[in-house]
């Protein structure tokens, strides 16, 4: 059976472009290959790797073309407008204590009121919403 290692993985990954830690390839094939203390990936398990950094990769797109839509393209971060315009658009009827929850769970980096194009990037892979 053929077994790919932690510099094949590297690898592979640097061809897609990432620029993977040793470490974080330590994690990513403890996390798949649980049954083995090999410390090696088969090919499914290889495989089941590479699937979920293109998956990743593309819901990355996917936010960063969603970020202007919430801006209309006018600004580099979303605003407590921004937000009642969307849910407005959306039929949605929001109290304003809503809106700067909203704002104050997503503005996490530099507390500015807004939340900047990082912070929306963080705040929609955590809540898995891609």
């Amino acid at each position: 059976m053929n077994t790919i290692t932690a510099n094949d993985l590297k690898v592979a990954l640097r061809a897609l472009g990432y620029e993977p830690h040793k470490d974080h390839i330590k994690k990513i094939i403890n996390e798949v290959d649980k049954d083995s203390m090999s410390n090696t990936l088969v090919q499914d398990e290889f495989i089941q790797i590479m699937q979920n950094k293109l998956f990743e990769q593309e819901n990355e797109e996917e936010i960063g073309i969603a970020f202007p839509l919430f801006t209309e393209g006018k600004s580099d971060v979303i605003t407590i407008d921004d937000l009642k315009r969307i849910a407005s658009e959306l039929g949605e009827n929001l109290s304003e204590e809503v809106f700067e929850e909203m704002i104050r769970e997503a503005d996490v980096l530099d507390h500015d009121g807004a939340i900047s194009k990082e912070e929306f990037f963080r705040i929609m892979k955590r809540e898995n919403a891609y």
